[in-house]
């Protein structure tokens, strides 16, 4: 989800951690980023900077030539400062720290002939206002007390694409509150205690721009109100959390326990309250292969409310164990425990059949409906999961005792908190409201009127196929026993210094994460009839839903490369490359996440063609980055990405099984993400001045130069075969949110 944004000038240092094995560590089964807040001291410090971008310094973007359009609008303003100082000096210190962001840009629209009458170029308009306010103070010569306070406010579009006009898109405003109170203190025996308290306020609303029918088309243009609007998502959350560290010989101990408490989880999904069509093929008058709309029924709430409450445990214990100068070990154990997400569904009509279906023995036959993979759990009562035992091992070995030549390595198990759109969040709103599907009418092969001819929008709606359903149907139903997802990972490195100022590294990494949220449309039509669980099902067997299940699964191998010149001297570089693979046959992006799943077999979801290369697999990464201080105390930052081509999923954009559902792999395709895009590459480059004004102030003059190659960075493929746009690029660089063509910042920077 979204994490809140601080000012630039308020942070005094950051760590990105993606191989650790520590124990203290938790809640995630990635890569983590520790960020630590500056402070007040002795000393009156503070800073002033303005960033400004201006249209005269970008160029035209990829999408704008296409289009045949001029260059659009763009200014960008990014200012703030900060202040800091003493209240009582040696004992109370305060900072200050605020940012705002201004931009405007214009994207430009295409509906590929469609819809010229809806083509042009739009605002895109950017607004963000960031800040910081903390207090330290010295209890006692034991006692450290910081208390901060954050803000974060930002709006922009949503959905803003290539591909749609504006009237699919939404405004999403973000505002965040944080509050954290730490108190370190020294004990007897070299003793180290550190409590945490944070408080988090959270609130997203995404508007709808129009309420007009909504069409879809296999080239990727839609128009008409977006099916994610509108929305609401608000979340409270209170963290307390206790360290305790000492050291005994040759063991650093640590040893802790952290409680969240989240009163307030809620989830108001009221979209798709007008009708939405999906076309066959590229034309206003292409068959429709599905019609559909949300709605009330009866006296029950007009939005689709979801509230899920929870508590979050975890204990964990850690030794650092320096056996002799060259060995350590780090050994820990760490165990997570989330309650709240085994709810009551009994209200969901559809969780209900299936928990009687189940009782019935429907899922456990010989013949058809089955197999029944992903239906295993139901007919059990809900229970939370809580074998979340994670063990970790981990070593540095330093040859010979002096950081010339070290290898390291480590295993360990990692728990996540999952992330509830995959998991639990449309059951939960089926669970809860009375907002669900209230129309539904399908045919793969297009709809038709009574008298034979292909429906088109604006003739009398075709009946509804969702009968004897006397409340909204939702679209999921979850297992009654949702897990938490978590990952296997192992890895071993090695460094070597290379004279006084260079170093070379290589590391193997491999993870395996398991139990990943998965969103089986499960009940599909048999070979163009009635659907698989319409005899068992009384009330939801025609409906088209989902079961969410948590047993996807995903492998990431990959080695890195780096060669390095540390600082010292006037230059200092890093060249890094990577060969890495990775697949899941859970979300195509191979995350615990909502969207981008589909099943080829709903009688075997997690069969050997599911298992795909994920969006983000490019294989080969490389990053070289440098600084240089050259003559006249001008300072260059170079900085080069590249990343080869990510896959793109082929469906054949036809049914060609039968079974209601335009996802199946064309002749000659094994497997999902089959196909690859573009290779990704930019060059940026900083050029930085200091200049000193009087004692203890100085400016700083900077330019930056983005993307200086000016490369157009295709992305979005469109991969339906059934689509003449069949292997095009919807998206480039400079269009919304997918990075810079070529653009330059000037900024200007005062410090005292």
């Amino acid at each position: 989800g979204l994490v809140q944004n601080f000012p630039l000038d308020s942070i005094g240092e950051f760590k990105f951690e993606t191989q650790r094995f520590r124990a203290d560590t938790g809640r995630a089964n990635g890569g983590t980023i520790k960020v630590v807040t500056k402070s007040g001291t002795n000393d009156f410090k503070g800073s002033a900077f303005e960033y400004f971008r201006d249209k005269k310094m970008n160029s035209i973007t990829n999408t704008e030539k296409l289009n045949n359009r001029p260059k659009g609008d763009y200014r960008k303003n990014q200012f703030g400062g900060s202040l800091g100082g003493p209240i009582v000096k040696d004992k109370t210190h305060f900072f200050l720290s605020v940012e705002r962001v201004q931009q405007d840009t214009t994207q430009s629209v295409s509906t590929r002939g469609l819809f010229p009458d809806k083509d042009g170029v739009f605002d895109v308009p950017f607004r963000e206002t960031m800040g910081v306010a903390k207090i330290n103070h010295q209890l006692n010569p034991n006692n450290y007390l910081s208390v901060r306070y954050g803000y974060d406010k930002n709006e922009q579009p949503y959905g803003a694409n290539a591909t749609t006009p504006p009237e699919g898109w939404g405004i999403s405003t973000n505002k965040f509150h944080s509050a954290n109170v730490n108190l370190n203190s020294a004990l007897s025996g070299g003793r180290l205690n550190e409590f945490v308290y944070q408080y988090s306020y959270f609130k997203n609303f995404i508007s709808a721009n129009s309420n007009l029918p909504f069409e879809q088309f296999p080239n990727g243009v839609s128009v008409g109100q977006s099916v994610n609007t509108p929305q609401t998502t608000e979340q409270h959350k209170h963290q307390f959390r206790n360290d305790f560290s000492w050291t005994m010989g040759k063991h650093d101990l640590r040893v802790g326990a952290s409680f969240i408490y989240e009163p307030t989880l809620d989830i108001t999904f009221s979209t798709g309250q007008v009708n939405q069509y999906t076309r066959l093929s590229d034309s206003r008058t292409a068959p429709i292969s599905t019609i559909s709309r949300n709605g009330s029924i009866g006296s029950g709430p007009g939005g689709s409310v979801g509230r899920i409450p929870n508590n979050q445990y975890a204990f964990y214990f850690q030794d650092g164990w320096r056996m002799n100068d060259k060995l350590t070990l780090d050994l820990g154990v760490r165990y997570d425990l989330v309650t709240g997400f085994a709810f009551d569904q009994s209200k969901n009509i559809i969780f209900a059949e299936l928990q009687a279906a189940a009782k019935a023995g429907v899922f456990a036959r010989s013949g058809f409906p089955c197999p029944c993979i992903g239906f295993e759990d139901f007919g059990k009562e809900p229970a939370e999961d809580k074998n979340n035992i994670a063990p970790r091992v981990g070593f540095t070995y330093d040859a010979k005792a002096d950081g010339s030549v070290v290898v390291r390595g480590g295993i360990g198990r990692y728990y996540d908190f999952a992330y509830t759109n995959a998991n639990i969040l449309f059951a939960v709103i089926g669970a809860q409201s009375s907002f669900g599907q209230v129309y539904l009418h399908q045919n793969s092969t297009g709809i038709r009127n009574a008298d034979g001819s292909l429906y088109q929008i604006g003739q009398p709606l075709p009946p509804n196929q969702l009968v004897g359903a006397t409340t909204p149907l939702p679209s999921h139903a979850a297992t009654p026993l949702v897990k938490q997802p978590y990952t296997d990972q192992a890895n071993l490195g090695f460094s070597k210094a290379l004279g006084k100022d260079y170093a070379f590294e290589v590391d193997a990494v491999y993870a395996h994460a398991q139990d990943l949220g998965t969103r089986v449309a499960a009940n599909v039509r048999i070979n163009g009839g009635a659907r698989r669980l319409s005899t068992f099902l009384p009330q939801s067997g025609g409906a088209n839903f989902r079961i969410d299940i948590m047993e996807g699964e995903s492998y990431y191998k990959g080695i890195n490369l780096a060669f390095k010149k540390r600082s010292g001297g006037n230059l200092s570089f890093t060249a890094w490359y990577s060969l890495s693979s990775s697949k899941s046959n859970a979300s195509l992006r191979a995350t615990d996440e909502f969207g981008e799943f589909n099943s080829l077999d709903a009688f075997d979801p997690f069969n050997e063609a599911q298992m795909a290369p994920t969006r983000t697999d490019a294989r080969h990464r490389v990053t070289i980055n440098g600084t240089w201080n050259a003559p006249g105390g001008f300072r260059l930052s170079p900085v080069f990405r590249y990343k080869s081509k990510t896959p793109y999923n082929v469906v054949a954009g036809t049914d060609l099984n039968r079974d209601g559902a335009n996802f199946d792999l064309p002749p000659g395709v094994t497997t999902l993400n089959s196909a690859r895009g573009a290779d990704f590459k930019q060059f940026d480059l900083r050029l930085a001045r200091h200049i000193n004004l009087k004692k203890d102030m100085r400016i700083e003059v900077i330019a930056e130069g983005f993307n200086l190659t000016n490369a157009i960075n295709p992305t979005n493929f469109v991969g339906s075969r059934a689509s003449a746009a069949f292997g095009t690029a919807n998206r480039f660089a400079g269009d919304f949110q997918a990075g810079e063509q070529r653009m330059f910042q000037l900024g200007l920077r005062f410090e005292f």
